[in-house]
């Protein structure tokens, strides 16, 4: 289904401050992060396309595009954080039901297993774990023969993450604590995610695709996230000029309407 929400013009205004407000010097507190998130997710939730282009280009939003894709990926990030340490100093999961993201994450991974299911992936490998390894974790309760396994660059995030999955009874989670870049042999795995937030820039962006698509056997099936509609104004997109060599599909109608998964497929014909 299209996105159809069409809001006022003073709609248009508000979402356009609550980027440059949160974008602004000094970096909001982590309080005032986020109540202005919170308010700009709801405005973007189901916007059209009309909505969304005309934020995009907008001449007070151009400039502070990626900076604003690097405060989000941060702001992500650092609650991320809190929620692990909570889960941590609880020893149980109970401090999820406080996470206003929750329901979100459980439906993107609810849409994306069933995207997945038709490969029957047994051995993943998820680019970007964070903190709080969510994708990785719902693929295993979802798939408990299966093997996963993270890639996380960041020595906090792959403590947490590593502390987190024994919480939620994921022992077997794989994390390894590695610049995913730096690395060439992918062949152990016959899935391999990249996450969103896995290069923010443009720049970076293009040379994470670039990565994967050369290391990455063709008979591994490779997902990479990107944002869509109005995701584009909070995260970071895949050009898809990228993949104009090979078959992919993007994923219609996720849940959020904000990131979605692009499924390639680069095997050739002989195969």
């Amino acid at each position: 289904m299209p996105l159809t929400n069409r809001l006022p013009q003073e709609a248009r205004e508000r979402a356009l401050a609550l980027c440059l407000l949160v974008t602004a010097k000094p970096t909001p507190s982590p309080v005032e992060q986020e109540r202005l998130f919170a308010e700009l997710d709801a405005l973007l939730f189901g916007v059209d396309e009309a909505f969304t282009q005309w934020l995009l280009e907008h001449p007070q939003f151009q400039p502070i595009r990626e900076y604003l894709h690097e405060v989000r990926a941060e702001y992500e990030y650092d609650r991320e954080c809190e929620l692990a340490r909570a889960l941590v100093a609880a020893g149980d999961e109970s401090p999820l039901a406080r996470f206003r993201s929750a329901s979100w994450y459980d439906d993107a991974h609810k849409f994306e297993l069933a995207a997945l299911e038709p490969f029957a992936p047994k051995r993943v490998l998820v680019i970007g774990a964070g903190p709080f390894p969510t994708t990785a974790l719902s693929f295993m309760q979802a798939h408990p023969d299966a093997c996963v396994t993270c890639i996380e660059i960041r020595a906090e995030a792959f403590t947490l993450a590593t502390q987190v999955a024994r919480i939620c009874h994921c022992e077997a989670l794989q994390i390894i604590h590695a610049d995913a870049l730096s690395l060439e042999d992918f062949s152990a795995y016959d899935c391999v995610i990249v996450g969103t937030v896995v290069g923010v820039s443009e720049i970076e962006k293009r040379r994470v695709v670039e990565h994967f698509l050369k290391f990455v056997p063709t008979s591994t099936l490779l997902v990479i996230r990107t944002a869509i509609g109005p995701g584009k104004i909070v995260y970071p997109s895949v050009d898809l000029t990228q993949l104009a060599h090979i078959n992919y599909r993007v994923l219609t109608n996720p849940p959020q309407e904000t990131f979605t998964m692009i499924i390639t497929d680069r095997r050739g014909p002989e195969n």
